[in-house]
């Protein structure tokens, strides 16, 4: 079975903005049939974190709705998190503590440094790795 990473430009909402304009209607119809296989579970698409942190960015309330929606329509990334350690705090004197763990968004920061080097936004960097 194909399985698909959805960038956030890819969500609908994003696309359907610019529905009037003949790139982004190719690419709605596109998506339309995407997703149609997806609901016949003849492929997989996928969201991750790092949507989640774009769309986030959205100022307009109402746009910021359709995207959290389109978001929330996509399964998660398997393994989408890199836990890469803990912070402890000590909240009292008898001891207490609070353990809160580290965790990265970007799987490999080795690659993600590579691909930016290479003229990629951080952003697209960290969804291609």
């Amino acid at each position: 079975m194909a399985r698909i990473y959805c960038d956030t430009d890819t969500l609908f909402s994003n696309i359907k903005r610019h529905e009037n304009e003949p790139k982004a209607q190719r690419e709605l119809e596109a998506l339309e049939e995407l997703l149609a296989y997806h609901r016949a579970g003849q492929i997989e698409m996928f969201r991750s974190l790092i949507n989640r942190r774009e769309l986030e960015e959205t100022k307009s309330l109402s746009q910021l709705e359709k995207l959290r929606a389109d978001y929330e329509s996509l399964p998660p990334l398997p393994k989408d998190e890199r836990p890469y350690g803990s912070e402890f705090l000590v909240t009292d004197p008898r001891g207490g503590c609070i353990s809160n763990p580290l965790v990265s968004d970007v799987q490999d920061e080795t690659r993600c440094a590579e691909v930016t080097n290479r003229g990629l936004t951080i952003r697209d960097a960290q969804h291609i790795t």
